[in-house]
């Protein structure tokens, strides 16, 4: 099981940090704000007095990326993994209270957090009619940017069952031969998801207007690190066996599986996003410019989201403003060297996941 202990901040960006003597403040501040947070949100979870070991309370967004700044919105739900109980809306309105008095903002417009989510609809609604956006954005960020605050079984236990759903049809995993094994049912959900943020930043746009500026270089920098961040989790574990050359476990059916199932999961109950990307520029040995190029692009989008001022500037930016707008253009400036670094690390400077992008992103 995994609580929200487990994700502790600081290695691989530490490492990075200290042997580039790079100037990471904004990326350290957040960190240890998020620490912060995390305690007291886990305070607040543990006064709604959880009446299930099959019920957690789970944040997304910021603060599961490690990424608090003062304009950060709390995304919250109250996962349910068991049978469904009247006490489980009280349970919710408990938590949305207490983070209302705590003086907590509440999430987006959209519903999709703040409260109920149930394991039946993110498990077994993959693709199809009823594999909604709300649901697909649900499961995606459960996977890639998720955090318990509340210690239950219930987290653990849906996690391990949505990536078991991705993985049980996967024939190429269960056999033998090659050494190359992508998931490719997860990767093309990582895939889909990424688009769908790019859609629905279009179409947010269109329908409300207003803060398109700020929703820009989010889809810019934390958006598109998540994707990376996703892809790099389907890819590992090929990377890993190329490097072995050799499949553990190639004796057994189930050793495939079973060790990817454990590397996949390793990296979701430990890594936040930034943190699982710079674990793997270090492995692929990404030059020195690659690896700054990344992190102090990032890490002035971090002190970007931490000046109220400029949050504010940009959420009153109009569209015909921006082009001759210094703030909005410097940072979209910064966003295309953080794109054109990734993209160089992912298929210049790295071989093996130079190969595999172009195999299994592109066609």
């Amino acid at each position: 099981m995994s609580d929200s202990s487990s994700k502790a901040p600081g290695s691989y960006i530490d490492q990075i940090r200290r042997k580039f003597s790079l100037d990471l403040h904004h990326i350290a501040t957040a960190s240890v704000n998020s620490q912060i947070e995390q305690a007291k949100l886990g305070k607040l979870a543990e006064s709604i007095q959880l009446e299930s070991p099959d019920v957690s309370v789970v944040v997304f967004g910021s603060l599961a990326r490690r990424e608090w700044t003062q304009g950060s919105d709390i995304d919250w739900t109250l996962l349910i993994d068991g049978q469904v109980a009247p006490a489980h809306r009280a349970m919710a309105k408990r938590f949305a209270d207490k983070l209302a008095e705590a003086g907590y903002g509440k999430p987006g417009p959209t519903q999709t957090f703040g409260g109920l989510m149930f394991s039946h609809d993110v498990v077994h609604y993959i693709g199809g009619v009823q594999d909604t956006n709300q649901n697909l954005t649900r499961r995606m960020l459960l996977f890639l940017e998720s955090l318990q605050l509340s210690k239950s079984v219930a987290y653990g236990q849906v996690l391990r069952n949505v990536l078991e759903r991705y993985l049980e049809d996967e024939s190429h995993i269960h056999g033998k031969g090659s050494i190359i094994r992508v998931p490719r049912f997860l990767l093309n959900d990582v895939v889909r998801f990424w688009r769908t943020m790019a859609v629905d930043y279009a179409c947010k746009r269109w329908e409300r207007g207003e803060g398109w500026a700020l929703r820009n270089l989010k889809l810019r920098f934390s958006r598109k690190l998540l994707f990376f961040s996703g892809l790099l989790l389907c890819f590992g574990w090929a990377i890993e066996q190329i490097d072995a050359q050799s499949v553990a476990s190639s004796s057994s059916v189930n050793g495939n599986k079973e060790g990817l199932r454990k590397s996949i999961l390793r990296i979701v109950e430990n890594l936040s996003p930034l943190e699982h990307v710079c674990m793997w520029l270090l492995r692929e040995n990404a030059s020195e410019a690659t690896i700054e190029s990344i992190l102090t692009t990032y890490d002035r989008f971090l002190g970007l989201l931490e000046s109220q001022e400029k949050r504010d500037h940009l959420e009153s930016l109009s569209a015909a403003e921006s082009t001759d707008d210094s703030l909005f253009q410097d940072h979209v400036k910064s966003s295309r060297e953080f794109n054109a670094a990734l993209v160089n690390f992912a298929f210049d400077e790295s071989v093996r996941l130079s190969q595999l992008v172009k195999e299994y992103g592109v066609f």
